[in-house]
């Protein structure tokens, strides 16, 4: 039985950057994988859902034959993904287990392949699994015209009409895509409201476009029952608590997600877990067996590729006692959502901001005001800056429009570092550029403080935010 100084317990990204984060320093590190493919979620979901993102929102792909080639180019960037994350595991000298993991105790772990079964020890294990889709039993998942996220990728053609249930990150995105694709798009969610985490403001203008792209959104209904097509003519018949019926070619669950980590035997290491099978854990992302830790999904939310990176990384920093990483807060943690129009956001919403007692101002700088958001002929897009009116101290900054994903990396310095109002103007960037955006929103704030407010904006034509049928 080989022995180890860790064993990493799956190969996405945060138990890829743990892996080699141990290594580096030198100690024995083994990481066990049940897949064909390494990189987890990352490369089975986000990869792809990110590519035809691009594919969608780029009015240079013909949308009849956009499947076509978002076939290949999904393969291809998927396997160019998992190679990537193989080859650095090899480069820092990672054994690789191929298998399915299962406890021992607290400090053995049996792999099992095909026929064989391995035991290694390990004087610490971090657990680096994902999620899964968990729709209820009598929901006829085929995929092939119900589907789930696990599945919904594997389509060989643009459905004429789809009906997605969930309005959470994952479907808000999918309902965006698929829109834009030319499918007519239904979106269903039990709660009222969605993006909970997300400014008021920034959700309205994502569900005003959302309605404007012809998406009916059906908020406040919970699913009763689904009726798969008898005739491949058919249409898949979903019946809403709410008395409404939608039918539509195509049904995708994308609510109801749940570790998939059943197989792993928590009982015989003596590890708590909490619904759905996840994991909870101490500020250390210890679980209730000190030797062993759990980062990414399987611990909940926020279910973030970056955060997930970092968690990995600060366990392994807690395991060798290293003093190279402060305790990150997530309130300082950039979230991008990946819709049509795309949002990103970092520290305290409008909202958040008023509940924990802050006087505030709002600065706020439309895409359609600045040289370079009218040379993409950006009409919706707004970055909006949350500022403690007393100390002027940047409390978040929020963005919809083109790349707001990569836009807001400024803002998470200004959140991070406790910018000042008069820092963020003192700030330059090239012209034309889309950070001018924090510029003139910087302005924008200055102008609610002192009332004088010299600069007249480009308001967003907003479609009426009634989230019942249209």
């Amino acid at each position: 039985m080989k022995k180890y100084d860790l064993i990493v317990i799956g190969s996405g990204p945060g138990g890829e950057k743990a892996a080699v984060k141990a290594a580096y320093f030198l100690k024995k590190v083994a990481l066990v994988e049940k897949g064909p493919l390494y990189g987890g979620g990352t490369t089975h979901f986000t990869i792809p859902s990110k590519i035809l993102k691009e594919m969608a929102s780029n009015p240079e792909y013909e949308k009849k034959n956009v499947f076509k080639e978002f076939i290949v180019k999904k393969k291809e960037l998927m396997n160019h993904h998992s190679q990537m994350v193989h080859d650095n595991l090899i480069n820092h000298k990672v054994d690789i287990y191929q298998g399915t993991a299962s406890f021992v105790d607290a400090n053995r772990i049996e792999v099992s392949h095909d026929s064989e079964k391995t035991i290694i020890s390990g004087k610490n294990i971090i657990i680096a699994g994902g999620l899964k889709t968990l729709p209820p039993s009598d929901i006829p998942i085929d995929g092939k015209r119900v589907h789930v996220v696990e599945t919904i990728m594997n389509l060989k053609e643009i459905p004429s009409s789809i009906c997605i249930y969930g309005a959470g990150v994952i479907g808000c995105e999918y309902a965006t895509m698929f829109a834009h694709l030319g499918s007519k798009v239904f979106l269903i969610n039990e709660r009222k409201t969605t993006l909970n985490r997300v400014d008021r403001e920034i959700v309205e203008i994502l569900l005003s476009s959302m309605k404007s792209d012809g998406i009916d959104l059906h908020f406040g209904a919970e699913l009763k029952s689904i009726t798969p097509p008898k005739r491949e003519d058919d249409k898949v018949k979903i019946s809403l608590s709410n008395g409404e019926t939608v039918k539509a070619d195509m049904f995708l669950m994308t609510a109801k997600r749940s570790s998939q980590l059943a197989d792993l035997n928590f009982a015989n290491a003596g590890i708590k877990t909490r619904d759905a099978g996840m994991i909870p854990i101490n500020k250390y992302y210890q679980t209730s067996v000190p030797n062993i830790y759990a980062v990414g999904d399987v611990i909940g939310k926020p279910n973030l590729v970056n955060i997930a990176m970092d968690q990995g990384r600060y366990a392994v920093s807690h395991i060798l006692k290293l003093d190279d990483m402060r305790h990150f807060s997530l309130s300082n943690m950039p979230q991008g959502i990946y819709t049509i129009p795309e949002i990103s956001t970092v520290g305290l919403s409008e909202e958040l901001a008023v509940n924990d007692g802050y006087d505030i101002v709002i600065g706020r700088a439309y895409y359609s005001d600045i040289a370079r958001g009218i040379i993409m002929g950006s009409k919706h897009g707004m970055l909006k800056a949350v500022i403690d009116k007393k100390t002027q101290v940047i409390l978040g900054v929020h963005i919809i429009g083109e790349q707001a994903s990569e836009l807001i990396n400024f803002g998470v310095e200004l959140v991070a570092n406790q910018k000042t109002l008069n820092e963020m103007i003192n700030a330059n960037f090239n012209f034309p550029s889309l950070h001018e955006l924090y510029k003139y929103a910087a302005f924008d704030g200055l102008s609610a403080i002192t009332g004088r407010r010299m600069k007249k904006h480009s308001t967003l034509e907003l479609v009426s935010i009634n989230t019942t049928k249209r």
